[in-house]
């Protein structure tokens, strides 16, 4: 099982850190604080290089402590289902309606 951490460590940032796990085809994505234009780009890196091996089958992104996501946090997590399928854990209020209210729900599984 590999294990990736990442915290963003200028406090000009929103915060936001995220944990990877992958186990075998699933990678599950551990997400807080903020998912947005500053902080977007380092979790795509991460999504695009589970990517590139094609071991992974299916993303499980915990956000649990996500407070926040915009449209590029989006991008990322449409990024990953373009490669396997996206199961999102425990997704805000606020967070959940964004997904449902762009029709991704069909792509972006929420998780009950």
């Amino acid at each position: 099982m590999a294990d990736m951490n990442h915290q963003e460590p200028d406090e000009k940032e929103p915060n936001a850190s995220f944990d990877v796990e992958v186990d075998g085809s699933v990678a599950v994505l551990a997400l807080r604080g903020e998912l947005d234009l500053a902080t977007a780009p380092e979790l795509e890196q991460v999504v695009r290089s589970l990517l590139a091996d094609r071991s992974v089958e299916r993303f499980v992104v915990d956000m649990t402590g996500l407070t926040f996501m915009d449209s590029s946090g989006l991008a990322v997590l449409l990024q990953a289902a373009a490669g396997g399928q996206v199961l999102l854990r425990s997704p805000s209020v606020v967070i959940r309606q964004v997904i449902e209210s762009t029709g991704l729900t069909g792509v972006l599984v929420i998780e009950p």
